[in-house]
Parts: C-alpha cells; sequence; structure tokens
C-alpha cells in the first residue's frame, strides 16, 4: 500500500461513500477520471445540444505548427499567428483548415503572398492557392488572427479566476480546438511536432505541452516558448495561464529519470505539494505493467485548473484537484489517449475505458485490498443503474452522449475487467503492451478492431463471442441459479436473461466459490447457453456450507436468484420418466402435482433445447425416436418449483 499521508487514504474512502450517495448525478456526468469525488465532465453545463462536426478534407499531413498567440487571463480574447508546415501527395490548389467564425481573420500567407479564402460553414476555413502545388514539397502557411473565442463543449477557452487572481485555461475535447486556434481538427492526422509561444502580462506563467525551451521577461508581458517533439492529436494541444507557483519532482523510471512539472495556484500550494506525490507510485506501476512513459525525452507534468475534472493534456495534464484516482486517470491517458488516440469518438473507450480501468489497477497495486474490492463493486452498481447502453458510441453530435461517465469509463473499464478474466494476467498485460507498441497505431490512431486484433492473437482464439454483446451490444446479464445438493455432488442450473432485448445473451466463464468446513474451493463454469444445467462432482467426506457467486467481481452480471437446498435422495422424488432409458416413446410424470403451469424441458449435452412443453398438466408424452442416441437432461420449471433428472436415449 501506498499513501503519501493518513488524509489521503481516508479522503479515498469518503469520496467512495460520496460515489454511491450521489451516483445517479455523477455518474450521468462525463469526463476523463474514474467516478469518483468531483472528476467528471459537468455536462449540465452543456446540455444535451447537437454539435455539428466539422471534419475538413484530407488533403494534407500536418508536419509541424507553431502557434504565436497573446493572450490575457483577464479577458476573453486571443490574437496571434498560426504557422502550418504541410505535406501533400497530390496536385492540391486548395486546402482546408477548421476555425471558429467568432474569430477573424486578418490575413494568410504563403511565401510571402496573401492568399484568397473562403468562410464555410460548419466553422471551415476554404484557402485557395494562387496556383496548382506540386506533391513532395514542404509548405507553410500562416493564418493571422484575432477575437474573442466562442466557448463550447467542455469549456474550449474559458477565462476564470482563483482567490481572486484571472486564470485562462484551454480545454478542446472533443470539438473545441476550432474555437481558439485554426487547426485541422479531426481524429486522422496528428500534428508532428509543435511549437506554442505564448505572450502574457507580467506575473503569469504559461503551462503548455513539452519542454519550456525560453521565458523572456519585460516590464509588462513575458513571453512562454513551449516545445514538443512528439506528434499529437488536435485536442490535445492546451494552454493555461496564471500567476502559477512552480515545483518539481523526479521519478526512476525503466527508462531513467523523469521530471515531473508542477503549476498550481499559490493558495493551494501546502496541500498540493505533498499530494502530487502520489504520481511517483502510480508511475512505477503503470511503467512495470504497460511500459516506459511514451514522453520519456520530455516531462511529465501537472497544471492546475479551475474545473471539476481533469484532461490529459499530452505531457502536462490539466488537474482540477489532486486525489489519488485523478492523477492516476489522467497519467494512465499518457498511453491510452494521448500516444494511441481513438480514431473516431465512436470508440472513445479506448482512451476513456482503459484509463479508467488502468485507475483501477492502481488502486489494486497501491491501496489496500478492501479499496480493490470497493472499486470494483462501486462500477457495478453504476452500470446497473439503467439497463441498456452500448460502450460503442453510436451518436458522435452529443458530447455528454460521447463521455458517457456509465458506460463510456464504468461499463468500459469493466468490460478489460472481464477480458482479463477470461484471458488470465500475463496474456492480458501482454495484450495491453503489444497493441501499444503496434507501429501500426503507435503515436497514431486506433480502432477498436486494432485492440480486438492484439486480443485474440494472445488469446489464440476468435473474442467476437465476447466483444461482440459487451461492445457493440447493449445491458448485461441477469442471473438466476438454483443448486440441489445431492449426496454425490451439486445439481445446478443457470438461467441468464439480458437486462436490454437487444442484447439477450452474454457467454463468460462464471466463478463460484464452494465452501466447506475444510476451507473453500473455486469451481469456473462456462455460460454457454441461456439456460443449462451443470452437475459438480464432491467428495462424500466433503461438507458444503455454502455457494457463493463471483465474490471477487470479476463478472458485470446481476443475481435475481441464488438458492441452494439439499435432497438426499433424488430428483426422481419428484419425478418419474417411464421408460429410461428409452428408443421411442417415453412418458414424464410429476409424482408432486400442482396446477400451476409448468415447462418440460429436454436438453441435449450441447445445451440445446430438443423438446419443449408449457402446460399445466402433470405429465407430458414424447416420441423421442428421431432423436440421436446419448445423455439427455429433462428439467421441469414453475414458478413455485424447478426438479431435474437425466434421460437416457438409446436406438
Amino acid at each position: 500500500m501506498y499513501s503519501t499521508n493518513k488524509r489521503s487514504l481516508k479522503n479515498f474512502f469518503l469520496t467512495a461513500v460520496f460515489t454511491v450517495v450521489i451516483t445517479s448525478f455523477i455518474y450521468s456526468q462525463p469526463a476523463p477520471i474514474f467516478p469518483s469525488d468531483d472528476h467528471y465532465h459537468p455536462s449540465r453545463k452543456i446540455g444535451m445540444q447537437k454539435v455539428e462536426i466539422t471534419t475538413v478534407e484530407n488533403t494534407y499531413d500536418v508536419i509541424h505548427q507553431f502557434l504565436d498567440i497573446e493572450v490575457d487571463p483577464a479577458i476573453q480574447y486571443i490574437k496571434g499567428v498560426v504557422h502550418t508546415t504541410l505535406a501533400h501527395g497530390n496536385m492540391l490548389e486548395e486546402i482546408q483548415m477548421n476555425m471558429n467564425h467568432s474569430l477573424s481573420i486578418d490575413s494568410i500567407i504563403w511565401e510571402g503572398r496573401a492568399l484568397e479564402y473562403q468562410l464555410e460553414d460548419p466553422h471551415i476555413i476554404r484557402i485557395l492557392f494562387d496556383s496548382i502545388l506540386e506533391p513532395g514539397i514542404l509548405r507553410t502557411i500562416s493564418v493571422y488572427y484575432q477575437g474573442a473565442p466562442e466557448v463550447s463543449g467542455f469549456g474550449s477557452f474559458i477565462k476564470s479566476t482563483h482567490n481572486s487572481v484571472p486564470v485562462l485555461w484551454t480545454l478542446s475535447e472533443p470539438y473545441g480546438a476550432k474555437d481558439w486556434w485554426p487547426c485541422k481538427q479531426g481524429l486522422e492526422d496528428k500534428i508532428d511536432s509543435l511549437d506554442v509561444r505564448v505572450k502574457v502580462p507580467s506575473f503569469n506563467k504559461v503551462a503548455s505541452n513539452g519542454l519550456l525551451a525560453e521565458v523572456l521577461e519585460g516590464d509588462a508581458h513575458s513571453w512562454y516558448h513551449w516545445k514538443h517533439r512528439y506528434p499529437i492529436a488536435t485536442y490535445l494541444v492546451a494552454i493555461a495561464v496564471t500567476n502559477y507557483v512552480e515545483f518539481t519532482d523526479t521519478v526512476q523510471l525503466s527508462a531513467g529519470p523523469l521530471e515531473i512539472l508542477n503549476y498550481v495556484y499559490p493558495e493551494d500550494f501546502d496541500r498540493y505539494y505533498s499530494e502530487t506525490k502520489a504520481v511517483i507510485p502510480i508511475f512505477h506501476v503503470l511503467d512495470s505493467l504497460i511500459g516506459p512513459y511514451p514522453f520519456s525525452a520530455e516531462k511529465y507534468g501537472h497544471a492546475q485548473f479551475s474545473w471539476p475534472g481533469g484532461m490529459e493534456h499530452q505531457t502536462m495534464s490539466f488537474m482540477g484537484s489532486f486525489s489519488f484516482e485523478l492523477i492516476a486517470h489522467e497519467l494512465s491517458h499518457q498511453w491510452f489517449g494521448d500516444m494511441v488516440t481513438c480514431g473516431s469518438w465512436q470508440d472513445i473507450f479506448l482512451n476513456e475505458g482503459f484509463a479508467t480501468y488502468l485507475t483501477g489497477i492502481c488502486v489494486e497495486n497501491l491501496l489496500e485490498e478492501q479499496w480493490w474490492d470497493r472499486w470494483k463493486s462501486v462500477r457495478k452498481d453504476i452500470v446497473f443503474e439503467k439497463p441498456d447502453g452500448s460502450i460503442f458510441v453510436s451518436d458522435t453530435t452529443e458530447v455528454p452522449v460521447i463521455f458517457s461517465g456509465r458506460l463510456t469509463y464504468t461499463k468500459g473499464a469493466y468490460l478489460l475487467h472481464m477480458l482479463r478474466w477470461i484471458m488470465g494476467d500475463e496474456p492480458f498485460f501482454k495484450t495491453l503492451r503489444s497493441y501499444l507498441n503496434d507501429p501500426e497505431v503507435q503515436y497514431g490512431f486506433a480502432r477498436m478492431d486494432n485492440f480486438i486484433a492484439h486480443a485474440e492473437q494472445e488469446y489464440g482464439a476468435s473474442l467476437d463471442w465476447f466483444f461482440e454483446p459487451w461492445y457493440y451490444g447493449e445491458g448485461h446479464p441477469i442471473y438466476e441459479f438454483d443448486f440441489v445438493e445431492k449426496i454425490d455432488g451439486i445439481q445446478g442450473s443457470i438461467i441468464q436473461t439480458g437486462s436490454a432485448p437487444q442484447t439477450p445473451f452474454f457467454r463468460l466463464p462464471l466463478p463460484f466459490v464452494l465452501k466447506f468446513q475444510d476451507g473453500d474451493s473455486t469451481v469456473v463454469l462456462w455460460n454457454e447457453h441461456p439456460e443449462e444445467d451443470f452437475f459438480i462432482s464432491i467428495p462424500p467426506e466433503k461438507v458444503l456450507i455454502d455457494i457463493v457467486f463471483d465474490p471477487t467481481h470479476w463478472i458485470l452480471g446481476q443475481v435475481a436468484r441464488l438458492s441452494s437446498t439439499k435432497d438426499q435422495n433424488s430428483a426422481a422424488a419428484d419425478i418419474q420418466i417411464r421408460p429410461n432409458p428409452v428408443s421411442s416413446e417415453v412418458l414424464v410424470l410429476l409424482t408432486k402435482r400442482t396446477d400451476e403451469l409448468k415447462t418440460y424441458r429436454l436438453i441435449d449435452m450441447n445445451g440445446r433445447i430438443v423438446e419443449q412443453v408449457i402446460t399445466a398438466d402433470n405429465f407430458v408424452r414424447w416420441n423421442l425416436g428421431r432423436l440421436p442416441a446419448g445423455l439427455y437432461q429433462l428439467s421441469v420449471r414453475s414458478d413455485t418449483f424447478k426438479v431435474v433428472d437425466k434421460l437416457v436415449k438409446v436406438d
């Protein structure tokens, strides 16, 4: 266990309790942090409005961008120039960029000449060249602009205060980069390298991506120049400006020492100076399990901002607080979300589901066992609040739907937890590492199929049966378990229904713990069909005390009923099969007579129902001559009882 101080562990407990109390409020709020405390994007501030997806024509590759801008945290205004160096493989007459039309363009310059341009909806600049450009040459276009940024999403360009001091910050995910700078906003082209130079009133500091290359201080203004030399998605470019206090830590990782740079508000320095140190053991867990920090030639950092959550801006996460969970979540994003970025907001799970689950992994490895158990239990309760919903995002025009706390984050994290259960620890973590190291996606974009391919490679077989219902389907399984303890073992049955009609069945291996007088034993039963029976052999000297389903929370399923009874005789006490073995016609007779509606089922050893009758009668007759010889299970169920026996079919 690791804790920076006693208060941090206490806060973790209070946070978990707080989560349960306000689940219906917090977990509808999407954001990049696992459910607890105040770490979700406040969707209540943006409602459920539709947004226009302003993807431009992908006719060029952004090689480098230099943002040279001026801001004042006390004023909602930005002015500057963005130099974009691009490459293209085809003849070009024009290009498109994204920019909110609340900003105005002063000029667009290429090779010393002003270019014509057109403003088109939704928020697109069409830049027209004065000649046809041949491919194979790097070209730089400079867009000079200014204006009062219009705010969208979670706060693309926000002016606020802390302790009566102005602060300005950006948060561009998912569609907000265009609100404050001309860019190529989609998820198909990363900026290969980036420079950000910001002119601000003196006594302010600027936080941004990469390494701080230069600070020029004047009487009235200062200039902060940040350089970032890794590919970066447009929405991860960010600035934050205020009178920050700066301090650093160093973490020793497998690739060597790494600087951790922290910018916090002066009034919070005493508190956060200690709380930020929780990142060090978290770094060690992630470094050992999933691989080296992906931006090791630069830094990792935190910049405090006035927003109830966190955002994983590449190499410099913006933090509304410094809880254990928030630190772990945003750091996890540097691998999942920043180095490898979802190639569509439909697959935002590849960012948020992974970061949420890795937060849980840090809880598992660094805190006492009770908190890991609590973490899983609370996550399940969140998913169970509603019966439906898919991790896959079918509608990317509604920002709160993309960042659904219940589905994208929590159910997404539990999908990974169940995959780990199915695969085992070593293949699971090997899958994460091979996915991150895949040259097709490393420092680029990925879709769900990329991850599935790596999981199947390690598993050694198709996993369609798992991902189809859990990722693309809706809801979760609801189980009914019946156990009858016999002399030689346990006769049992599983009935599974889906919580949502769109996905009626989830195939899974189900763990049960058999508690005996002399110790516990775990049994795993593969649930292959919506309704099936099983038998667990138990030595006669064993005394069974209890049967517990999934005590360590591997399965995201609800239990509607788990009944266990003792029957020292046999199911034959309530049911008779005449004859048995049988070659053709058989009579199934209930000796336990009832007038209620009953379901008679004959099930083969593959779990298929081959005969079924629903009747109030206490007997049925079947002609089984057409069935192949073999062993069958016979069950009779009503609302008040169930009996099971075996039938042998002979030729």
